[in-house]
């Protein structure tokens, strides 16, 4: 995933990375103005056993944990971040800050330095490749580099398959969260309260125009549904 270090050396810390995307944050504005993301990456390097999971908790045997790479991209206009679509796209990067936190490597992007490329094959698979950038001047792309990011997608796909990306002890159905009548869902009890990764289908969406004025009101209503549990709003 990374330059050599004599490489390293000779660009003052800079690397070119290339890496398939785990997990992203949507863009955010923070202090200084700017535009970010955070985008989790690995590639063969940091694959080291076919048991181990994902290391998205620091919790649990770290000798059965994959080790990633976080990037963190700031930019000054929310164009120029990379529009990642979905797990598994894979992300090259000219021109990333190499830096140690928490005694891991980690990588930082920055407006006018790096540069951004990024791709996947259309249709989960199915259609032609497709590859964007966010460089607004030239930039080298070949032939040969992106049969390298085609061939790290089709890996990517494989070893997304066959590992969680949730662990089980932090994962929450629908029927954990104990609604039984419609009292138990207008009742907020914080004692009860239960924390936990979700993963559902969204059967409705609702708006509520009226409240997006005010920064805190909540922007909608989410049905959900993943196939557990009895659904009080149908009762």
């Amino acid at each position: 995933m990374f330059l050599e270090d004599s490489e390293l050396k000779r660009s003052q810390g800079l690397a070119h990375v290339l890496g398939v995307v785990l997990s992203f944050t949507q863009p955010e504005a923070v202090k200084s103005g700017e535009y970010f993301i955070s985008v989790t990456l690995f590639d063969e390097s940091t694959v080291c056993d076919s048991e181990a999971r994902w290391n998205l908790f620091d919790v649990g045997d770290e000798t059965l944990v994959e080790q990633v790479v976080v990037i963190n991209i700031f930019e000054k206009e929310k164009s120029a971040l990379p529009e990642l679509r979905v797990v598994g796209d894979v992300l090259r990067v000219h021109r990333a800050k190499v830096q140690m936190w928490n005694n891991k490597p980690q990588l930082s992007g920055r407006h006018k330095v790096s540069s951004y490329v990024w791709g996947r094959f259309a249709n989960d698979g199915d259609g032609d490749w497709e590859r964007f950038t966010s460089a607004r001047g030239t930039f080298s792309y070949g032939k040969k580099d992106e049969e390298i990011m085609q061939r790290l997608w089709i890996w990517g796909q494989v070893q997304l398959a066959s590992k969680p990306l949730f662990l089980s002890a932090g994962r929450l159905h629908i029927s954990d969260l104990g609604f039984t009548d419609n009292d138990a869902v207008e009742t907020r009890d914080d004692s009860n309260s239960k924390n936990g990764d979700l993963i559902a289908l969204v059967t409705a969406l609702q708006t509520e125009r009226e409240r997006l004025d005010h920064s805190n009101a909540p922007r909608g209503i989410l049905r959900l549904w993943d196939g557990t549990g009895s659904n009080i709003i149908d009762k």
